[in-house]
């Protein structure tokens, strides 16, 4: 049996790398981070964060298999006035590139691990903040996946 954590994190993380842009600027790529992975996130105003994971046992006589909860949060921080508009173009292209068409998705898993399937489960969840130098939106996304080995 291995740790399915490091596995499902890179295949988001590989999935979304350079493939968001910002709304309005199509050349301008969104950052994905990974939160064990970087200290210094808070450089860029827009990013895409890869956060909490937990992780559930659901073994079968045969395999092991893992459910695993991941979040990404998508910030935007801003010196003006604040949206969440661009949060919302950025979480449609997400799920778009990660959920092509229904029942589809585009993550990929090295060996031994295989994907079951993956979902957005939670309901959408926002927050806005007033920072020292503007406004800060946030926009929550769980993914539910079912991994085996």
């Amino acid at each position: 049996m291995k740790d399915v954590g490091q596995a499902i994190r890179k295949a988001y993380y590989d999935a979304l790398l350079n493939q968001v842009t910002e709304p309005g600027a199509p050349l301008v790529k969104v950052p994905i981070v990974d939160e064990k992975l970087e200290l210094a996130i808070t450089d860029a105003d827009l990013y895409m964060l890869i956060g909490a994971q937990n992780e559930t046992p659901a073994d079968n006589k045969t395999k092991w298999v893992s459910e695993v909860e991941l979040t990404i949060t998508i910030v935007n921080r801003r010196k003006a006035t604040n949206s969440k508009t661009v949060v919302e173009n950025i979480a449609d292209q997400m799920l778009t590139i990660l959920f092509p068409v229904k029942n589809s998705n585009t993550l990929v898993l090295s060996s031994p691990f295989s994907l079951t399937y993956a979902r957005v489960v939670t309901p959408i969840q926002y927050a806005f903040e007033r920072t020292n130098d503007g406004w800060k939106i946030i926009k929550e996304l769980t993914f539910k996946n079912r991994i085996t080995q």
